[in-house]
């Protein structure tokens, strides 16, 4: 596979599937400060740190991911 990096100030929208046992729903990710910013179309219920988020191409090809955080701030 291949390693995908974005640069700081990139945005992009994606399918992204919390846990693993949801469906994979739409979304926005902007990269900043090093870290990933995700902001769902919809409200996603039981979203806690420690969980994984994973980004899809609407094609189902996985983009990248990471481990959820606590908002700063």
């Amino acid at each position: 596979g291949r390693l995908c990096r974005w640069e700081a100030g990139e945005e992009f929208s994606c399918l992204i599937r919390v846990r693993h046992s949801r469906a994979l729903a739409p979304g926005r990710v902007r990269i900043a400060g090093g870290r990933a910013r995700v902001e769902m179309e919809r409200p996603i219920r039981a979203v806690a740190p420690g969980q994984s988020a994973v980004f899809y191409a609407p094609a189902g090809r996985g983009l990248g991911g990471g481990v959820i955080q606590k908002e700063e701030g």
